[in-house]
């Protein structure tokens, strides 16, 4: 369990995570042909770089026919040899079920992919509320350059 975190067991949850990648494609708002375009359909100039979670909460504020879904991106890149990365994220979800990006660019949407939170929204929203969780890691095997100090019972690690 995570200090920060009390409810959420973070090792499980990577451990979910990674069982779930490679994930769901990334769709932006605009690239929906289906969906009755609007003039202000993804409003740039409201879009918040890094800003998922807020960005989605005014989508929704403004389509209300839609709902925020917490998720996670797997950032395998960022992190050391022999872990995997999430950073969380926010899109939000047509009445039809179809997930869409309202903050990420082209380029980013098209090299990632995303995976629902498995647990309770009320736990993600309290767990990232005040950056206190913005990525978990999971450690795909020991690498002896960056040993693991902890309690291998446990798989309480220290970094």
């Amino acid at each position: 369990m995570s200090e920060l975190v009390p409810d959420m067991d973070l090792k499980h949850l990577a451990a979910t995570l990674h069982a779930s990648m490679p994930g769901e494609k990334i769709t932006l708002v605009e690239d929906d042909d289906d969906h009755d375009h609007h003039d202000d359909e993804r409003d740039d100039a409201g879009r918040k770089p890094n800003r998922c979670h807020a960005n989605a909460v005014r989508w929704i504020d403004s389509h209300p026919d839609y709902r925020i879904v917490p998720g996670w991106i797997p950032v395998p890149y960022e992190t050391l040899p022999n872990r995997l990365r999430f950073h969380s994220h926010s899109m939000v979800e047509d009445a039809s079920g179809q997930l869409r990006d309202v903050t990420l660019t082209a380029d980013q949407a098209s090299s990632h992919r995303f995976i629902r939170h498995p647990g309770p929204t009320d736990a993600f929203y309290a767990a990232v509320a005040n950056q206190g969780l913005p990525s978990i890691e999971h450690v795909l095997a020991p690498d002896p350059a960056w040993p693991i100090q902890g309690d291998p019972n446990t798989g309480d690690a220290s970094f």
